[in-house]
């Protein structure tokens, strides 16, 4: 006789002799049903083949008809439910649950009744970034426990309204990342494996110098107690404890910290998040912070860039490029005369230059792209646009204005003026580019003095000049 609108209720009828009082009631549920893109199939989605429901997500879904393709299909950029797009017939038109954060996120920001639809147009949303970030969410991980399970997945539900800001910080807190606003455009970002997009030293920052920060061992973490929601006791809340065992038998103490792991509902993704910050404190103990001009527009906090502090390390292996002397793809002429050091051959140096151009880099080990065989690093130069790089079935990472690529050089040990690399650059450096050296110890280990990489954690812009903080990077922890 009443109407419940945007509701879903359940009817329970129970008998007064068995019950003195109205039971408390516990409800296991799918949720909201939302927006996906229209290659996508959410884990838990009934196979309308099959009469069963998916047990992993996929990006097999053909856009038009709906059927699975069995291969990974484009993205045509569109979305499942998106009625600007599609017509109520259409077998686009349904939404569906799904527990990837990126998509709850997506839902957040466009819808008009309970999110900030009525204050964001999907045009200024990145979508082709989320949709990059999307996918290594739902890539498959060790749970720990034998098996596999998403990498990021987020099962909450929100009993009040709440500060458009707070639920966005929350919801990025799942995938380790935040909410950008950025060149008109919302966008994300994530702690993850990346390339660096940018080079600086102290031929294009102001004054030439760099300031450090780091943090004693006496107040670095040991101990994590993550809290999370344990599905095995009706998701009541859990604790679970990650610890750095050697740290705690050298000092003798527990330094704890304790994280909320929001949304969580897996013990694996829980002791990820734990390994995740232990791992951060232990071997990102560094900030820098410096200034520069115009050639930083276009950065954003969570991309990585190189640094060669020669005052620091006492050594410079950093400069422009000149603009004298042979420049091509393949000889790279140099501001001044440099010592290149005798190096070993099973470690060769490398020649890393910026471009003021954005670009493709393959973020795993090892892909065949288009024929060609890529490894972590390389410059994917069939890959153009973002769109594209969202579509590719790899980790790919798209930088929109800057990026970086790197060669080994073959120039002998001496005094050089110019250096020769092994394979060609994409195109001929323009002069005055950022030119800067990456060398090893015979061990493979990178030598005192070549760049460090960092990841941008703020920006600010002043009358032109632009300040620029960074925390030391450690790629090695994502393994």
């Amino acid at each position: 006789k009443l109407s419940y609108p945007y509701s879903a209720y359940a009817a329970v009828v129970v008998d007064a002799e068995d019950f003195g009082q109205i039971p408390k009631r516990t409800y296991l549920i799918r949720g909201l049903k939302i927006k996906v893109p229209t290659n996508y199939f959410p884990a838990d989605e009934l196979n309308r083949t099959t009469g069963s429901r998916r047990t992993t997500a996929s990006y097999t879904r053909n856009v038009t008809s709906g059927a699975d393709a069995g291969s990974v299909q484009d993205w045509d950029g569109n979305f499942r439910g998106d009625l600007d797009t599609y017509t109520f017939s259409s077998v686009n038109y349904n939404k569906v649950f799904c527990d990837n954060p990126v998509w709850i996120m997506y839902d957040m920001l466009t819808n008009t009744r309970y999110g900030m639809g009525q204050f964001v147009e999907k045009e200024n949303i990145d979508k082709y970034e989320l949709f990059r970030l999307a996918k290594y969410c739902d890539e498959e991980v060790p749970d720990g426990n034998g098996g596999v399970e998403p990498r990021f997945t987020c099962n909450i539900y929100f009993a009040e309204s709440g500060e458009a800001t707070t639920v966005l910080k929350q919801l990025a807190s799942v995938f380790h990342g935040m909410g950008l606003w950025a060149n008109g455009e919302f966008t994300v970002t994530a702690d993850q494996p990346k390339q660096p997009v940018a080079l600086f030293s102290k031929a294009n920052i102001i004054n030439g110098q760099f300031t450090y920060e780091g943090t004693g061992d006496r107040v670095r973490t040991n101990q994590v107690k993550v809290t999370w929601n344990d599905p095995e006791d009706n998701y009541r809340q859990s604790t679970e404890y990650v610890e750095d065992y050697e740290n705690i038998a050298e000092i003798g103490k527990i330094i704890r910290s304790e994280q909320l792991a929001f949304a969580c509902t897996s013990r694996g993704q829980a002791h990820r998040m734990g390994k995740w910050k232990l791992l951060s404190e232990k071997n990102e103990r560094e900030t820098v912070t410096f200034e520069t001009g115009q050639n930083a527009i276009g950065l954003l906090p969570g991309q990585v860039i190189g640094i060669q502090d020669a005052d620091r390390d006492r050594i410079s292996y950093a400069g422009r490029v000149s603009n004298t002397g042979t420049r091509s793809t393949t000889v790279i002429p140099l501001d001044r005369t440099i010592s290149l050091p005798t190096y070993d051959a099973a470690f060769p140096p490398e020649l890393v230059l910026m471009y003021p151009k954005g670009g493709a880099y393959r973020i795993d080990d090892f892909a065949t792209i288009g024929g060609v065989d890529y490894v972590k690093g390389d410059l994917i130069g069939s890959i153009t646009t973002s769109a594209a790089a969202a579509n590719e079935d790899a980790n790919i990472e798209w930088s929109e204005d800057f990026r970086t690529e790197t060669k080994i050089i073959t120039t002998s040990a001496g005094n050089v003026s110019s250096l020769t690399v092994s394979s060609a650059f994409s195109e001929t450096p323009e002069t005055e580019a950022i030119w800067a050296l990456k060398l090893y110890n015979a061990d493979g280990s990178l030598k005192v003095g070549t760049i460090k990489e960092y990841r941008i954690i703020a920006i600010k812009e002043d009358e032109g000049k632009f300040s620029i903080a960074g925390s030391e990077y450690h790629r090695e922890k994502f393994a």
